[in-house]
């Protein structure tokens, strides 16, 4: 996957992750139309966290960052519980944007915390990078230690 950008008019950048140019003109497009040659291939990678919020969603600032695509894909692998709740179809407020009553409210946070508990425990149980110390005492041909 190649990492892009594109710089808007109000100075804003996208940055989307994709197999080529023509696929990452085409994401970008969905949003307004874009100029192909403005489209720029990235050769750092790019970090982002996204931690959701039952109140604002992955809101973090006034416009929705996240695809629908990516969000659905980030419920489902990173926050099972949570998705499962989320789209209850008995959290009928939570499902329409309302507000949300506090025993749904409460299934949330149970649901979080689950989730970030699993996520806890499988790097507990994942094993450590090995000491690149120990592996290598006297370190690499030609260098010092």
């Amino acid at each position: 996957m190649q990492t892009y950008a594109y710089q808007w008019a109000d100075g804003t950048v996208s940055v989307c992750s994709v197999r080529n140019k023509e696929e990452a003109v085409e994401l970008f497009h969905e949003s307004a139309p874009v100029t192909r040659k403005l489209v720029i291939g990235l050769k750092e990678s790019v970090l982002f966290a996204a931690k959701p919020d039952i109140d604002k969603g992955w809101v973090p600032d006034e416009k929705e960052p996240f695809s629908p695509e990516l969000i659905c894909e980030i419920l489902e692998r990173c926050y099972p519980n949570y998705e499962e709740q989320m789209y209850d179809p008995r959290n009928e407020a939570v499902l329409k944007g309302g507000p949300i009553p506090d025993v749904v409210r409460k299934k949330l946070e149970t649901a979080l915390k689950r989730d970030m508990d699993d996520a806890k425990n499988q790097i507990k149980r994942s094993p450590a990078p090995p000491d690149f110390v120990n592996l290598f005492p006297k370190g690499l041909p030609g260098q010092e230690n």
